[in-house]
């Protein structure tokens, strides 16, 4: 008898975790997270002062929204320390990603 039991316990296990398997799978098709998740990539282009011949630096920051990216671009071009006195034609462009 005890054997009995266990067999339909396992039947029951097997049906239950195959429709929780389609229930996941099915939410993860119908939520629109994955549409949403976007990256926006600030590309950093800058000549570097005092060096000839002139060698330059192109650096890539991902960032979560357009705005995002345009502030920290601007931020970097009007910062002294690095416009100016490491760098030279500090420049920047805000492309959306993947």
């Amino acid at each position: 008898m005890p054997s009995e039991n266990q067999q339909v316990l396992r039947l029951r296990q097997t049906y239950l975790m195959r429709h929780f398997l389609l229930l996941a799978l099915g939410m993860g098709f119908l939520l629109p997270t994955a549409v949403n998740a976007e990256t926006w990539w600030l590309i950093i282009g800058a000549r570097y002062k005092n060096f000839k011949p002139a060698q330059t630096d192109m650096i890539s920051i991902p960032t979560s929204t357009e705005q995002e990216c345009k502030d920290a671009g601007k931020k970097l071009v009007e910062d002294e320390g690095i416009n100016g006195s490491i760098y030279e034609k500090v420049n920047f462009v805000c492309l959306k990603g993947k």
